[in-house]
């Protein structure tokens, strides 16, 4: 009796750890999701603070780019020439943005910001590419 006590709880521990094993580990694939708010963007030599960028473009909302689960995006506080609607893929802190006009080159980098470069290419009003820093946006 005492040794097929033994057995059970070595028995269970086995599934305790082979359970624990196959759990998710913390990655950068987590992190992705969620809202983010731009900081700042980044063209050439130039960097203009969020704060300056929404007064300059005459905007009422920070920007944000939410992240769902589903593989969508949907962007906010663009205006409305932006289409609010996109598709995200990737793993592993580099992902790639598919708005329907253009696929962006996104990183997460060791400070945990987000960067979503704009390819000049992609645009007839830049003439570097721009890049956008954004932070995850705090829950209330």
């Amino acid at each position: 009796m005492k040794k097929s006590f033994v057995c059970l709880i070595i028995s269970l521990m086995l599934v305790c750890t082979v359970f624990t094993a196959c759990g998710s580990a913390s990655t950068k694939d987590d992190q992705v999701t969620g809202s983010w708010e731009l900081s700042s963007i980044a063209t050439g030599a130039s960097t203009v603070t969020a704060e300056k960028y929404i007064e300059s473009a005459g905007l009422s909302d920070t920007p944000q780019v939410i992240f769902k689960d589903d593989g969508t995006i949907e962007f906010t506080g663009l205006g409305k020439d932006v289409d609010p609607n996109g598709k995200w893929t990737g793993s592993d802190g580099k992902y790639v943005i598919d708005d329907g006009s253009a696929k962006l080159d996104c990183t997460i980098n060791d400070d945990g910001e987000m960067e979503i470069v704009y390819p000049k290419e992609d645009s007839e009003d830049l003439s570097t590419d721009m890049t956008m820093v954004f932070k995850k946006a705090t829950e209330n």
